[in-house]
């Protein structure tokens, strides 16, 4: 197989590669969260956002990360 032959198997490749990241990110995401790592989440999230701003599941999970993130802040803050 030559190069010009290639090319379109290197561009499938790419591309199955590339819808996984939507999925990966919402695992490690909840991982991360499970964990407490609520910021850490919240993160990976944003990046994979970037990444394919589409995702409507990315964006979801985005948001609920946020949530939980300022949840756990608030309720570490002191009292009073």
């Amino acid at each position: 197989m030559n190069m010009r032959e290639s090319i379109p198997l290197m561009l499938l490749a790419a591309s199955l590669l590339a819808g996984c990241a939507g999925p990966q990110a919402l695992t490690e995401a909840d991982e991360l969260a499970r964990f407490g790592q609520h910021e850490a989440a919240v993160q990976r999230l944003e990046q994979a956002s970037q990444q394919d701003p589409a995702d409507a599941r990315l964006r979801l999970a985005l948001i609920q990360a946020r949530e939980r993130a300022v949840n756990q802040l608030l309720a570490q803050a002191p009292q009073g």
